[in-house]
């Protein structure tokens, strides 16, 4: 009896051995099977869009197309310029960054449908009595553009360049509105706010039936290479929209011989989206459809043709706007 137990429990020693031995396998086993991930991160703006860890050779995960306004969504970048393939494996972190185009056709529809009505031509006359008052002399015509900018109670408020405004040392101006429809209206200047060392004035006309859209101010200056959107009225055309962007900041030292005025001591916009004579109090937009700008003046090249505009930045017309306690949103 003794010698069959001896004989048992050697056996059940020998299979739990076994069983260990085969457990410790499977432990170095799965001790040696390590999941292998990489980081994948998407960007749009700066800031990460999507993020999130993928296994060693496996396909990216491509998020939800974003989007952003006025813009044409063009695929997912890395930092080397190349386009993020989905039928690829990846084995190392990487990002990817969103590119856009911008959708002229969309910008300018929207433009041309609403923005546009925001946009004004102003044509002025100045004068002064002649003998008993019975006649006009020392008689001047002028043009150019503004933007509305605001209506309160019943008048819209036009925000323009003061040497459009200007009467040019005669006794009285009259100052007529033309809508982008061709309605023509009686405008006033807004006491006390032609600044010429601004180049801004403030105008305002009465509220009729016809709606207009409030162009909407941008908080800062653009950036350089930004896009630069101008409207206005060159040549007596109405409603000329042309693209451009942002050159430079700049300080224009003096105008051309003859004129009457100086130029800002400040720093300007300088932008190559073409505009003419008769483009001055006109708006310059970005790519959002806000006002960055107020085109006061323009040069050309050697042979007379466009070569570039020059704006009074956003910032300078919200400083001059605070002037009037008009803060734009």
């Amino acid at each position: 009896m003794k010698k069959i137990l001896l004989i048992f429990n050697l056996l059940l020693l020998s299979v739990l051995s076994g069983c260990i031995h085969n457990l410790n396998e499977i432990i170095d086993h799965t001790e040696d099977h390590v999941i292998l991930t990489y980081s994948v991160q998407f960007y749009v703006e700066n800031s990460v869009y999507y993020e999130y860890n993928e296994k060693f050779n496996s396909y990216v995960k491509v998020p939800k197309n974003p989007e952003k306004l006025y813009y044409i969504f063009d695929g997912w970048f890395d930092s080397l310029g190349s386009k993020l393939d989905p039928k690829k494996s990846y084995n190392s972190n990487i990002k990817f960054y969103a590119k856009f185009s911008f959708d002229y056709v969309l910008a300018n529809n929207t433009i041309q449908t609403k923005i546009i009505s925001s946009n004004v031509k102003i044509n002025t006359y100045v004068y002064d009595l002649g003998f008993l008052g019975w006649s006009h002399i020392n008689q001047g015509y002028g043009s150019g553009s503004g933007v509305i900018i605001d209506l309160f109670q019943d008048y819209f408020i036009v925000l323009t360049n003061a040497h459009v405004t200007y009467n040019h040392g005669r006794s009285h101006i009259i100052i007529d509105v033309i809508d982008y429809k061709g309605n023509a209206y009686k405008a006033y200047k807004m006491e006390d706010s032609e600044l010429l060392e601004y180049d801004l004035s403030l105008i305002y006309f009465k509220k009729t039936s016809i709606s207009y859209n409030i162009i909407q101010i941008a908080q800062d200056n653009p950036n350089i290479g930004e896009i630069a959107i101008s409207i206005g009225q060159p040549g007596g055309q109405n409603n000329s929209v042309t693209y451009g962007t942002i050159m430079k900041y700049t300080k224009i030292n003096e105008y051309k011989e003859g004129s009457s005025f100086e130029p800002p001591e400040f720093n300007v916009m300088q932008h190559n989206a073409p505009t003419a004579p008769g483009s001055s109090g006109g708006v310059i937009l970005n790519d959002k459809l806000m006002l960055i700008g107020l085109h006061f003046a323009g040069s050309t090249d050697s042979f007379g043709n466009f070569a570039f505009g020059y704006a009074i930045p956003v910032g300078k017309i919200r400083e001059y706007l605070k002037l009037f306690n008009f803060i734009p949103e």
